[in-house]
């Protein structure tokens, strides 16, 4: 019995040596993206600040620079279109969970109702408001809604409606406090009471770039954050505003725009092959006059010119 528990520990020992010679050829940090070396050289040292100094800070850049590419990049206007039908198709419906059936059936012809009039600006039903918001989180990081309680003479299935606010109609650069008695604090245009909580957002009355077509479009207007619906993606704790789902490739997506282009125009140059024909007679034009359908000459006196196009042939003279 002896023999075999010291045949044991021999075994222990030298499994325990090998670890350790094994584990010296390790790198000393645990992570491999802490190491250092030249495949590292390009990283540095991470950004040091938060994120919601970041997006205060950089926001109204990205935004701009997304929605252009939204509106001018085809790779970027596919993403987004693919993305929205799958995500919202035909429309995000809610399902009554009333344990009676009736009440159910009641509740979702009541929903159906409301949905065809729930935009306060009469635009889209509730399935388009539903479009219209997760297209607004792709392109800019997030999207408002502001709830517009209404009257029971105003005829709705029910007297509410929510009214569409463009993300840029909260000012990022607009912080500070709100005012020295309740001690609140302004930040990317959200305010925060004492304790942290969002108690209201501060929106231009209209798109900041609308004030050629509503002149009070840059005066600001508080909104209580109960009456407030704010969509975006949450990425980390404390979050104030969303950034744009573009961020990440919007260098790239304006290089491929370049890139396509270039290799356009490079292709429609290299396709206008001209052919030349020596004219012997040099009382006739070489190139011909050239006139628009009223008869009158597009090229100086003593000018001649051609436009080169593919298969274009031209005489020249001695």
């Amino acid at each position: 019995m002896f023999e075999k528990f010291k045949k044991l520990v021999s075994e222990a020992v030298n499994l325990g040596s090998r670890g350790a010679s094994a584990s010296s050829a390790l790198p000393s940090s645990g992570y491999s993206g802490a190491t250092g070396g030249r495949r590292a050289a390009n990283l540095g040292g991470g950004i040091s600040r938060g994120q919601n100094s970041l997006t205060i800070a950089e926001g109204t850049t990205l935004v701009r620079r997304s929605r252009k590419l939204s509106l001018n990049n085809p790779a970027a206007v596919a993403a987004i279109d693919a993305f929205v039908s799958n995500a919202v198709g035909t429309g995000i419906v809610p399902h009554p969970t009333h344990p009676k059936e009736k009440v159910r059936k009641k509740l979702r012809a009541l929903w159906e109702e409301w949905g065809q009039s729930a935009d306060a600006d009469g635009l889209v039903d509730v399935y388009g408001q539903q479009s219209i918001a997760c297209r607004n989180v792709l392109v800019a990081g997030e999207m408002f809604g502001r709830f517009r309680p209404r009257r029971l003479s105003d005829g709705l299935p029910l007297p509410f409606q929510v009214q569409m606010i463009d993300p840029e109609q909260l000012p990022f650069y607009f912080n500070g406090g709100s005012s020295p008695s309740d001690g609140n604090i302004i930040r990317g245009g959200v305010e925060f009471d004492t304790i942290g909580r969002r108690v209201a957002y501060h929106f231009y009355k209209a798109h900041p770039g609308d004030a050629d077509v509503w002149p009070d479009a840059f005066e600001l207007t508080r909104v209580l954050a109960a009456e407030a619906l704010h969509v975006f993606r949450v990425t980390q704790a404390r979050q104030i505003r969303g950034t744009p789902w573009l961020a990440p490739v919007i260098i790239r997506l304006a290089d491929l725009d370049e890139y396509t282009d270039a290799t356009i125009m490079r292709t429609k140059i290299a396709n206008k092959y001209v052919g030349t024909i020596r004219n012997i007679s040099p009382d006739e034009s070489v190139l011909g006059v050239i006139s628009d359908q009223e008869g009158n000459q597009l090229a100086p006196d003593g000018v001649s010119f051609a436009n080169v196009e593919p298969g274009t042939i031209v005489e020249l003279g001695d």
